[in-house]
């Protein structure tokens, strides 16, 4: 069978898309009110609807309702991922190094003991 040349079968550029969502790390969205609120602060330049911040001390989540810059977008609380503060745990036994062990160890630090 005969090849065929096709030639260029590569079209022109297209037209850059919308960017997706993202994520961000705030401490500045703060409080759980599920209705958009604007945070000034934030420190987020430019948000759009459907990115997600991440409060760092607090652990909750929002989503932008409303897209803007920090004095206009609208964030809404999601959930918080701590959970919550597990029992405590047994006392453990103390330890002791073995020196046969610290000898034998390629840990330099553990040798001095």
């Amino acid at each position: 069978m005969a090849k065929i040349k096709l030639g260029n079968v590569k079209g022109p550029k297209g037209d850059q898309g919308v960017r997706g969502s993202k994520w961000f790390n705030t401490a500045n969205i703060t409080g759980t009110s599920t209705s958009g609120t604007a945070f000034p602060n934030s420190g987020i330049a430019s948000a759009m609807v459907g990115d997600m911040a991440l409060n760092p001390t607090t652990l909750n989540l929002y989503i932008c309702q409303t897209a803007g810059n920090a004095a206009t977008a609208k964030w809404a609380f999601i959930a918080c991922i701590k959970g919550p503060q597990g029992a405590k745990g047994d006392k453990g036994d103390p330890t002791t190094v073995d020196a046969v062990l610290s000898e034998s160890s390629a840990n330099p630090i553990q040798n001095k003991a």
